[in-house]
């Protein structure tokens, strides 16, 4: 009898965890369900891009809690539902940064960073507040476009101004030091995509094939000559492109490193066909803009 009444108990514990994991996760799915509401009635593409961001979402934190426990199942059942409260806890607390997400593909922004991003910080918050889009919005595509180095940062800085000449010092201290980083950067990659380049497979010669491609663009940008030393407005938006060209490079690397890993979920076979077949036909220029689109998905956390 003892056996029988603690087994009792332990089933009502049980089963008021697994109510109130449901209610709770009926909750989240409402709150994302509102947030996909506002996605819907962009393009098919930008409404596919939402779907798969969630598909997985749902399909692992779905509860399928067994409708009859015994004393052989109830310690795996038990086990299971800790699993689900945890997954959640943890999707929970990346809600805010998901919600960025939804409010950047609710609006024009997704198609804008698909097609190398607006530039200038400053000329696409004026625009786009002039336009009356969210403050939300433009919140979260900033540090979107920043940190994949589709945009530099151009705000002015405030308090005393140095003297030209003083920012001219400070410019080509910058430029020096940019150099060095970007020399550091693919003296130490470099050897990933040579190995490659020689590779007889097409997927791995057209990688390598592309990094060169990559580098020798980049490299053309941020060694480039010298303006006129009486335009160090010019100038220096010059040498803030230039960094975020090779911010640009270090996200393209990682991406690649990512399509050379065969074990990965970005190197599915048929997406590396789909930029073995670009390459084919029209070269590294080609293969890049095929995976611009793939690498902000993947940016994302969509692909």
């Amino acid at each position: 009898m003892d056996q029988e009444l603690a087994f009792r108990n332990r089933l009502a514990r049980l089963r008021a965890q697994q109510n109130n994991y449901v209610t709770r996760w009926n909750a989240y799915n409402a709150r994302i369900a509102t947030d996909l509401s506002s996605i819907m009635h962009q393009s098919t593409e930008v409404a596919a891009l939402a779907k798969e961001a969630t598909e997985d979402l749902f399909s692992t934190g779905s509860p399928q809690f067994a409708s009859t426990v015994t004393t052989e199942n109830i310690e795996a059942e038990e086990q299971y539902t800790q699993l689900l409260v945890a997954f959640l806890d943890e999707m929970r607390k990346h809600l805010p940064v998901a919600e960025k997400s939804f409010d950047f593909l609710a609006g024009p922004e997704l198609s804008l960073t698909m097609t190398n991003g607006s530039g200038s910080r400053v000329e696409y918050e004026e625009t786009r507040r002039a336009g009356g889009l969210d403050p939300r919005v433009i919140t979260a595509a900033v540090e979107f476009m920043l940190a994949g180095g589709l945009m530099f940062d151009d705000r002015p800085s405030f308090g005393p101004q140095p003297t030209v000449e003083m920012r001219h010092r400070r410019l080509r201290t910058k430029r020096q030091d940019l150099v060095q980083r970007f020399d550091l950067f693919i003296a130490t990659v470099d050897p990933n995509y040579r190995r490659p380049l020689r590779s007889r497979r097409d997927t791995e010669n057209a990688v390598g094939s592309l990094w060169l491609h990559l580098v020798q663009r980049t490299s053309r940008q941020i060694r480039q000559p010298k303006l006129d030393g009486g335009n160090i407005q010019l100038e220096e938006r010059r040498y803030l492109q230039a960094e975020v060209k090779l911010l640009r490079l270090h996200v393209k690397e990682r991406y690649l490193r990512l399509l050379l890993d065969t074990t990965g979920g970005i190197a599915r076979e048929s997406r590396r066909e789909k930029y073995t077949m670009a390459w084919k036909s029209g070269g590294a220029p080609a293969m890049n803009n095929a995976m611009e689109e793939d690498i902000e998905k993947w940016r994302l956390g969509c692909l």
